[in-house]
């Protein structure tokens, strides 16, 4: 088997999963399940395998076709933060929802176009990637950023406990700040990332 026929394999399964995870959340959102039913019966596992799939592409993309790795890379580490760690420690939040039905856009779309530029039909996929991406990945970041400031109420509960106003609020504040300043420079780097490949695949259609 050619690597381009393993890499079209690879793509339709990724394609099938994140249908199939954005099914259940909208099933989810529809029939207004709990946040516990929602990943522990249907989404957990299926999540744990498209994770690790998106790791596997990762080493796709270094050693087969030369592709920047950090965008994900640095997309990989927030999705494994938010799901394997964060989620436990607010369960009884909407917001991993959210964070969710965004990654499955994303991804739907992101596999989708590879495919259909496989097989030579990216028309208007090529425009729906790279149109939806400005409005996907800033709410998915957005989500994403709620679901690590939901966690700040227990954070401040194990804060040495102190009388003084000023050195409670130093920790709220660089708590904050922590929370807040990878987000920003996050989304600037896709922002960046992503306006730069539009060009270059904009350029390359040009040329075909």
């Amino acid at each position: 088997m050619k690597f381009e026929d393993y890499l079209a394999i690879f793509n339709s399964v990724q394609l099938v999963g994140w249908i199939s995870v954005l099914w259940f959340a909208c099933e989810y959102v529809v029939e207004n399940k709990t946040v516990e039913i929602l990943y522990d019966v249907k989404i957990r596992r299926l999540l744990e395998i498209m994770l690790g799939l998106s790791i596997v592409e990762v080493f796709h993309k270094y050693y087969r076709l030369s592709c920047n790795i950090w965008p994900n890379i640095v997309q990989n580490c927030v999705r494994i933060l938010i799901f394997f760690g964060i989620r436990d420690l607010i369960p009884w939040s909407n917001w991993p929802i959210g964070a969710v039905l965004s990654w499955a856009l994303i991804d739907i779309t992101d596999y989708l176009y590879f495919l259909t530029k496989f097989y030579g039909l990216i028309n208007w996929i090529f425009w729906l990637k790279y149109n939806a991406f400005f409005i996907l990945i800033p709410l998915a970041t957005l989500f994403e950023a709620l679901c690590v400031v939901e966690t700040i109420p227990d954070f401040w509960e194990n804060c040495p406990k102190n009388s003084t106003f000023s050195f409670s609020f130093y920790f709220k504040s660089c708590y904050l700040i922590i929370c807040i300043m990878p987000v920003i420079l996050i989304l600037k780097f896709f922002y960046i990332y992503m306006s730069s490949l539009t060009k270059r695949d904009i350029v390359y259609d040009i040329a075909d």
